[in-house]
């Protein structure tokens, strides 16, 4: 408890945004994948925001256990990048690949995220064009047989 006699609640908020800081530059190579991770989580933001709206305009109820289910899309997409960084951080070899690698996880989520998006703004009556909804299904082909260009 003496230890910790000096510590305000500021400096626990510094010290977790600096582990987090620490974490992501370890787990993201480039600042490029850390983008995509920002982008990523707007992403799952609106994704959730129009699966509300559509479930609103449809008339299907919004459940906790509905809605629990972005916690723990977060918490499984966050282990994949985890998984990803700690092993081409650690695997011998492997460090070549990282940015590969975490550029293709995360695009892959985000063409998901694009696509769930999609659907929602379908289900309450603004559908995106075909063409588009076609093309962001074979980025996410693509990203899923490890093809990130």
């Amino acid at each position: 408890k003496f230890m910790l006699a000096g510590i305000t609640d500021e400096s626990w908020l510094k010290v977790l945004i600096g582990i987090s800081t620490a974490l992501l530059n370890y787990l993201l190579p480039t600042s490029a994948t850390q983008q995509m991770v920002m982008a990523a989580a707007i992403l799952i933001v609106l994704d959730t925001f129009t699966g509300v709206m559509a479930s609103a305009t449809t008339g299907k109820p919004i459940t906790s256990a509905r809605f629990g289910r972005v916690v723990v899309k977060l918490m499984c997409y966050a282990v994949a990048v985890a998984v990803v960084g700690l092993a081409a951080n650690t695997l011998p070899g492997a460090k070549s690949a990282h940015e590969f690698l975490s550029t293709v996880l995360i695009g892959s989520i985000i063409c998901t995220e694009c696509i769930s998006i999609a659907e929602n703004l379908d289900k309450m009556g603004v559908p995106l064009p075909k063409s588009i909804v076609k093309w962001l299904r074979g980025r996410k082909k693509d990203f899923d047989n490890g093809k990130d260009e």
